[in-house]
């Protein structure tokens, strides 16, 4: 690949759950979800601050760093899965129901096989079958979520955490293809701690890849807007974190042989499993397994970042290179390629037009706009004496939920509750299908008083604040969020 700029429509972002706050999950238990973003605004600062110190010259001393600080805001959409991860990281652990199974699919009397996370069954279903479908095989009781398609009878399947992990199975008879639907339901949990997160972005266009990993990440604040002017449903969460890793270059030097994927460097190198060979034309391979300190197993990764994993020991097919210059090694991506394959997650969207609102609990259709804004309030100044500038805790405050509306003003009825400061509720449903469903519920409200202004003779509009709060709603939350798709589990 030749010099070219980095572009934004190339990049990707790998999202992970933490082990514990600041602890990454172990390599091989890992399995990230590459998401959807429309822009990922987050960044490491380490401010210079100029020094005071005087030397009877006018001439500034060198400055000094000050305290780490990772903070932005990432913005993705409103869609039927991916952003059940982000109402989990903005407000807590879901509790999911389900599944709730949909029409049989299955031809009757079929069979599947399973090699490699590959199904194939015997007879095309009655029904198209769907990504997201179950595929119940009875030898063994094992759920087979098709996670692709490739044709009638051939899918990809994978369990209900996404992960790549189906044993073999042969010729087993199929209890049922259904389509699943679940019902994750998130509300403000009065005690946990938020679960933190990994973000690690990754600029994969330009000769060497750049990934750069964003450690112990919570969402200080949410906000979600919706108009009547069409525009798409986004999601905006401003997050705060510690301290970013990224790939550093080290090169021994040498030379390196590379015979049916067995790699033998002329010279020691401290290279782990999961690092990125890179030969001097570019040619990028990913140690797979480290057998010594001069002698690795690889696997190709090429230029998108995707990694082929036939190159390996037991391939003959590979080309032999004997003694090529090493250009460098890097350390490696978040996910380690070889072992951890990313959960790629759909960006189906909600649309603004199956939204509905209602207010005091009947449902109107004088909102034009809606904004609901959540705040964890995450105290960003824990740092200590010998923790190295880093963030030790990222500890939550007193959520706040409210925002704002604007209303046509057709009557006094929403101006009287606010006038008089009356206890109401407001729910903002989304509705795509009985199986795509978003509702976003506020049991306790007050509006803000606000008299109803003239700014001419156009047709009059109300432009008001609310909060939510938790008194003795049987919810026992400020907000509840109800998301219904296919998704199992938003448990890891």
């Amino acid at each position: 690949m030749g010099k070219s700029q980095a572009k934004g429509s190339a990049a990707r972002i790998l999202f992970d759950w933490e082990s514990t706050f600041k602890n990454q999950i172990p390599s091989g238990s890992r399995y990230p979800k590459q998401i959807g973003f429309s822009s990922f605004d987050v960044g490491k600062t380490v401010p210079l601050n100029q020094s005071t110190i005087i030397r009877g010259d006018r001439n500034p001393a060198a400055p000094f760093e000050g305290n780490t600080s990772v903070d932005g805001s990432i913005t993705v959409a409103l869609d039927y899965d991916g952003i059940g991860l982000w109402l989990k990281a903005m407000i807590g652990e879901p509790t999911t129901s389900g599944p709730s199974l949909g029409a049989e699919k299955k031809a009757a009397g079929s069979f599947v096989d399973v090699v490699d996370g590959v199904a194939t069954v015997s007879e095309a279903p009655d029904t198209a079958w769907a990504v997201g479908d179950i595929i119940s095989e009875a030898s063994g009781g094992v759920s087979l979520f098709i996670y692709s398609i490739t044709s009638t009878t051939v899918c990809t399947v994978r369990d209900l955490y996404g992960k790549n992990s189906i044993s073999d199975i042969t010729c087993a008879s199929i209890t049922f293809i259904k389509t699943p639907t679940f019902t994750h339901t998130f509300k403000v949990h009065p005690t946990n701690d938020l679960e933190s997160f990994v973000c690690e972005e990754a600029i994969v266009d330009i000769d060497i890849p750049l990934y750069r990993l964003f450690e112990g990440l919570k969402v200080d604040s949410g906000s979600l807007n919706f108009n009547s002017s069409g525009d798409e449903l986004l999601a905006t969460m401003n997050v705060i974190g510690t301290n970013t890793k990224q790939t550093v270059d080290y090169n021994q030097g040498g030379t390196v042989a590379i015979v049916c994927g067995v790699a033998t460097f002329n010279t020691v190198q401290t290279a782990v499993v999961g690092d990125i060979l890179v030969l001097t034309d570019k040619t990028q391979y990913r140690i797979s397994t480290k057998t010594s300190t001069t002698i690795f197993e690889l696997s190709q990764m090429w230029d998108s970042g995707a990694t082929d994993t036939s190159i390996n020991v037991s391939s003959q097919t590979h080309a032999a290179i004997i003694g090529a210059a090493v250009d460098r090694v890097n350390d490696g991506r978040y996910d380690k390629g070889f072992q951890d394959n990313p959960d790629i997650l759909s960006t189906d969207r909600f649309e603004m037009k199956d939204a509905s609102i209602k207010f005091d609990g009947s449902t109107s259709e004088v909102f034009n706009a809606f904004t609901f804004e959540y705040g964890n309030v995450i105290d960003p100044d824990s740092f200590t004496i010998g923790g190295g500038g880093v963030r030790r805790y990222l500890p939550e405050g007193i959520a706040g939920v409210g925002g704002n509306f604007d209303a046509l003003f057709e009557g006094v009825d929403i101006t009287d509750i606010a006038d008089a400061g009356t206890e109401t509720s407001l729910q903002l449903d989304i509705e795509f299908s009985a199986t795509r469903k978003i509702t976003f519920d506020f049991a306790e409200v007050k509006v803000q008083e606000s008299s109803a202004r003239i700014p001419g003779p156009q047709g009059l509009r109300l432009n008001m604040d609310w909060q939510a709060y938790y008194s003795d709603s049987s919810d026992a939350s400020a907000v509840k969020v109800i998301l219904i798709n296919g998704r199992p589990s938003y448990a890891n």
